[in-house]
């Protein structure tokens, strides 16, 4: 992931944080090809990067609360595989 450059702008650092990590995303499978991308996710991913370089004062709170769903989200779905990983063992693929 993209580190701010000393003297970097917030708002540089975003533009050019966004398509690195939609790029990531895409090549590590998480986005598919043709998927729409959510926006709202990378930004807040960017910003979260940001506040880690730079410190948490330049997060804003809408970012602070989609950080903590997209980090609920993460949780549920790994549950999600588990209980499906689960079910496929215990019946198998019959």
């Amino acid at each position: 992931m993209p580190k701010p450059h000393v003297g970097e702008k917030k708002s540089d650092y975003i533009k050019r944080c966004i398509p690195y990590v939609v790029s990531e995303k895409r090549q590590s499978g998480k986005i598919k090809p043709n998927e729409k991308v959510n926006t709202k996710q990378i930004y807040a991913i960017c910003l979260g990067l940001w506040a880690k370089y730079k410190g948490a004062k330049g997060l804003d709170l809408f970012a602070q609360e989609l950080l903590k769903k997209i980090k609920l989200m993460e949780e549920n779905k790994k549950e999600f595989d588990k209980v499906d990983k689960e079910k496929f063992n215990k019946f198998g693929t019959n």
